[in-house]
């Protein structure tokens, strides 16, 4: 797909909150990022550029675009709204997973809640989480 425009306004901002770069193919990384970004404001993830924003592309990104979006549909729950597509930018193939915000948080990757501080991808196991949120509740 040629969204050549988007990957050049992601590309003038830093990672952030709601922006993440990766040089590699990683499901289980990619996954957790993904997960804190519906859990927090949506967000951002292109495959194939480095934390410098070198544009490093990657390899067979057409299967690695259908492997991934089966990936985070299976393994995010509840079900999410993930866009992953292939972009090509500079002659070269780029991964990119869009997603919003999510309805119906929290939303966990292998039993487990990510959200995003800053840059930062930070989890919190489900139990501990329904104990902070009922111990508040009581607070209130």
């Amino acid at each position: 797909m040629e969204n050549s425009f988007i990957i050049d306004n992601l590309l003038q901002q830093n990672e952030s909150e709601r922006l993440e770069f990766k040089a590699s193919f990683n499901t289980d990384t990619i996954a957790k990022t993904i997960t804190a970004f519906i859990n927090t404001q949506g967000g951002d993830l292109i495959v194939g550029v480095d934390n410098d924003k070198k544009i490093v592309g990657v390899h067979n990104a057409d299967e690695m675009v259908d492997n991934l979006q089966n990936f985070l549909v299976e393994s995010i729950k509840p079900l999410a709204p993930i866009a992953v597509q292939k972009v090509i930018y500079k002659n070269r193939e780029l991964v990119l997973v869009s997603v919003w915000e999510g309805a119906r948080k929290p939303y966990t990757y292998n039993n487990t809640i990510y959200n995003r501080a800053g840059q930062q991808t930070k989890s919190s196991k489900e139990n501990a989480l329904n104990i902070l949120i009922w111990d508040d509740s009581l607070h209130s």
